[in-house]
């Protein structure tokens, strides 16, 4: 009986080590692809789908503009970073509406590090 128990073991055993499944490690599958920002192709649509409601000419008291690529980059060298990622002390934007996604916030500050491409 004895022998039957451990021939069983080795049977599951090689079984076990033969078929073996691999299971990847769970690493989200990011579509946020930071690898080349510019203003006019991602930061600017960004403005305009989430900022410039607001941050135009007229609208936003005190006016901080965010409708042209200067003024972008001017706000970005500030506190817009700050606003947008709603850290403790300075006023959550987007102001009524849902924070940035972390992709979008990502492609802001990496227009940033690219040193502002138009």
């Amino acid at each position: 009986m004895k022998k039957l128990y451990t021939i069983l073991l080795a049977v599951i055993f090689i079984y076990a080590c033969e078929h073996k499944i691999i299971t990847p490690i769970n690493t989200p599958v990011s579509d946020c692809d930071t690898t080349t920002v510019t203003y006019a192709v991602q930061v600017k649509k960004l403005m305009d789908a989430s900022c410039t409601s607001c941050h135009s000419v007229g609208k936003s008291v005190p006016y901080i503009p965010l409708s042209d690529y200067a003024s972008v980059k001017q706000q970005t060298q500030g506190k817009l970073i700050k606003c947008i990622k709603q850290q403790p002390n300075f006023n959550a934007m987007p102001q009524g509406a849902s924070k940035l996604s972390n992709c979008q916030i990502r492609t802001i500050e990496k227009w940033q590090e690219l040193n502002y491409p138009q």
